[in-house]
């Protein structure tokens, strides 16, 4: 009979073990971070569509979007919000200005 250090049984057992831990240290480490916890604000006035239609209505989107926020934050008392909403309402602004389609 092999010593119980030796047997296969023992092994899979630490190496289970150690695996239960490592992940548990990452979880712990490394919260991951979900599409609603990061904020991007749209506030880049770089075209985004080589198509001048598609380039005028993506940049009326971001006008209205931008506006919208504006409204929220001023609705709210946020001023971070309605600053970032003025930055994107600007930014379609600018783009929509820059475009030839009209």
């Amino acid at each position: 009979m092999l010593p119980c250090w030796f047997r296969r049984e023992f092994w899979q057992a630490g190496c289970n073990r150690l695996i239960r831990r490592a992940c548990a240290f990452v979880q712990s480490q490394f919260q991951p971070t979900m599409a609603h916890d990061v904020d991007r604000p749209d506030d880049s006035n770089a075209p985004r569509h080589s198509n001048p239609v598609a380039e005028e209505t993506s940049a009326t989107g971001q006008r209205v979007k931008g506006a919208i926020k504006e409204e929220l934050g001023d609705l709210s008392d946020d001023k971070e919000m309605e600053n970032k909403g003025a930055r994107e309402n600007a930014a379609g602004k600018d783009r929509q200005r820059k475009n030839d389609a009209v």
